[in-house]
């Protein structure tokens, strides 16, 4: 008994050191190794290191709160059984998403920096799906059609086979793309004098994580396309929280 709790004991130490080392590695690739030996080595305290190391954070949260961030969006049409909501807005927010996240991919920007794109995209994807589910629409053609052209041009952006300058061009795109798929949602929030079936606590996060998300552009890229992007993001957003 004892001979066998030694062993469990040192299977335990040797899996808590592949932790730590894993961990650890993770730290030192984000900060980069200057960052890392100051703060991990040398103990000391360094402002652009530390501005670095609550960027990432940050970023981290943003795409871990954006696996979730539409959950109380699904849960609120799945209760109602119905679907008040601009189906537009989800539809033009999947395609910014999917020109976003290969954009961001092709030009090797930390995962941090554009992660809740992916998340985003597919939990928009499933309300889409609950939107034509009960507006009767899933039998109609236009919706496999529809699914087809998405999953072909998603999957040509992310090929890897696109130029960088046509990326660029349709990453462009996205801050029109988010100015119209909002303006259907905040009409018909003001016509309505409510929100309908808008989740609240959704468009909270989303605002929350817009406002982080400019932080962490400013950090950690110099791209002023994607800061303007954010920037407009999080007014459409705060827009639509105040509704």
């Amino acid at each position: 008994l004892h001979f066998q709790l030694f062993v469990v004991c040192l299977h335990f130490e040797a899996n808590m050191a592949q932790v730590f080392d894993q961990v650890r590695g993770y730290v030192k690739s984000s900060l980069g190794q200057k960052c890392y030996n100051t703060f991990f080595e040398k103990a000391q305290f360094d402002v652009p290191c530390a501005k670095l190391a609550l960027s990432k954070l940050l970023g981290l949260g943003v795409v871990l709160g954006a696996s979730i961030v539409r959950v109380p969006q699904i849960i609120t049409i799945l209760r109602a059984r119905k679907a008040d909501v601009s189906t537009a807005m989800f539809a033009l927010d999947l395609l910014s998403y999917t020109i976003t996240l290969a954009y961001s991919y092709a030009n090797k920007l930390p995962f941090t920096v554009y992660g809740e794109t992916l998340f985003m995209a597919l939990q928009n994807l499933f309300i889409l799906f609950l939107i034509f589910r009960f507006t009767n629409q899933l039998r109609s053609l236009k919706v496999p059609v529809a699914a087809a052209l998405y999953f072909g041009f998603a999957g040509a952006l992310l090929s890897g086979h696109v130029p960088i300058q046509y990326l660029a061009a349709l990453y462009s795109m996205t801050m029109p793309m988010s100015l119209v798929s909002r303006l259907p949602q905040i009409w018909r929030n003001f016509e309505n004098r409510g929100c309908g079936q808008l989740s609240a606590v959704s468009t909270f996060l989303l605002t929350a994580g817009s406002a982080a998300r400019i932080f962490t552009t400013v950090q950690e890229t110099t791209s002023k396309l994607m800061l303007a992007s954010t920037i407009l993001a999080l007014v459409l957003n705060a827009v639509m929280l105040v509704q």
